[in-house]
């Protein structure tokens, strides 16, 4: 969906969001759209 070398840390909307390392890698100063989105996904994956 994304090139993977350019937009891969900025936009990763793949499976790697789900990890721990990505998420907080992604501060919330910098992108807060993309942490949300990290902390959502991770939330709602580990609550089921």
């Amino acid at each position: 969906m994304f090139n993977q070398n350019k937009n891969n840390k900025i936009m990763s909307f793949d499976r790697h969001t789900l990890t721990p390392n990505l998420m907080f890698k992604a501060s919330p100063t910098s992108n807060p759209i993309v942490y949300f989105y990290n902390f959502a996904l991770f939330f709602l994956v580990n609550t089921k």
